[in-house]
């Protein structure tokens, strides 16, 4: 079961253009082993979700997982957060890389200059700020010593105490919008 919870979020990943071809390639791998154990015990009830699934994935896989993102175009986050801010760190002679692939995922901000990590979000609620902090410890493994950064419009009233926190433990916290 939890194979199958694990597909179906990679199934949305890819559909929303945040997989890769290599992941949604294992997640057909995981599903086609669940359609050989559903045949093999005469399972229609699980045999119909899985193959469900699999369509689902090799449709992903021809419509372009990459292309996916490229065709939705820059999204709020990145055009209200992680554009300004790039242009800002350029604008001061910083080195930038975006959308950086590492071991840990996609760092939206790479500042070279400032060996900074840094982590966009739109909104600063306490759940986007624990989101952004965990994929910054994933991607600080790739670059120890690296600063890490969380990137928002604004931190919302209810996540102070959370920002706070994150401060504290070395995580800064930039609010673009004001």
């Amino acid at each position: 079961m939890d194979e199958t919870r694990l597909v179906m979020t990679i199934l949305q990943f890819a559909r929303s253009g945040h997989a890769t071809d290599v992941m949604v390639e294992q997640a057909i791998a995981l599903v086609d082993r669940q359609i050989n154990v559903a045949k093999s015990g005469g399972d229609d009830a699980m045999l119909k979700p899985a193959l469900d699934l699999k369509s689902g994935l090799e449709q992903a896989l021809v419509d372009g997982v990459k292309s996916l993102r490229q065709l939705r175009g820059p999204g709020d986050e990145a055009r209200l957060v992680e554009d300004p801010l790039a242009r800002a760190r350029m604008s001061l002679g910083h080195q930038v890389r975006r959308q950086r692939r590492c071991a840990g995922g996609i760092i939206d901000i790479f500042d070279i200059t400032a060996d900074e990590l840094i982590e966009c979000k739109l909104r600063g609620t306490s759940a986007a700020l624990g989101e952004a902090a965990g994929q910054l410890k994933r991607y600080g493994r790739s670059f120890p010593g690296s600063s890490l950064t969380i990137a928002v419009l604004s931190v919302e009233p209810e996540a102070d105490w959370l920002a706070e926190i994150l401060r504290r433990e070395g995580i800064a916290i930039i609010e673009v919008g004001g």
